[in-house]
């Protein structure tokens, strides 16, 4: 290999030397512009959020937190409550027993009466036994309407599907009633 040898004068290299050096020192001024340019985006957005996190107000978040923290432990309770209410028996027997007592407090007559088998469903999410009953009674029709209220309310874990009320010679009252129960955890 063949060595090339640069022959300059002592001008030569001096007007080398300072192009280098002004090459150099354009280069580093490039960069230091666009870290001042980086610097002063960067302090412009440290401004805007001191700004934003200016505008909260601490105690006020902090109060918030706090009545959301007692809603939650409210509706825990409440949804405590629910399940426990949820925790009635639903056999055949005791449905219908329960349905000849509010029939006798409001003077009517159970003339026919049939329960399904239980079932497994979900009720506001949660799994239970559910039971469906068939209720034919009979009486005044003042003491059936008081009936169906009373069994209504009587039944917390059950809800009336239908009623269908049949003015005859003897008028009666047929009514769809399910009722369900929470198989627990």
């Amino acid at each position: 290999m063949k060595k090339i040898k640069i022959n300059l004068s002592k001008t030569g290299w001096i007007i080398l030397s300072v192009g280098v050096f002004i090459v150099v020192l354009a280069g580093l001024g490039v960069t230091y512009s666009q870290q001042l340019k980086t610097s002063s985006e960067a302090s412009d957005e440290l401004e805007v959020t001191k700004m934003r996190l200016g505008q909260f107000n601490i105690e006020e978040l902090e109060s918030q937190k706090a009545s959301l923290q007692e809603l939650h432990t409210e509706l825990s309770l409440q949804h405590d409550t629910g399940k426990t209410l949820l925790l009635q028996p639903v056999t055949s027997i005791d449905v219908t027993d329960k349905c000849y007592e509010i029939a006798a407090e409001n003077n009517v007559e159970i003339i026919d009466i049939g329960t399904t088998d239980v079932k497994t469903d979900t009720f506001i999410k949660l799994p239970c036994e559910m039971i469906s009953v068939n209720i034919v009674v009979r009486g005044e029709l003042s003491d059936m309407v008081d009936f169906i209220i009373n069994i209504n309310e009587d039944f917390s874990t059950g809800y009336i599907v239908t009623v269908q009320t049949v003015m005859a010679d003897t008028p009666y009252t047929s009514v769809q009633l399910v009722v369900y129960t929470y198989k627990g955890d």
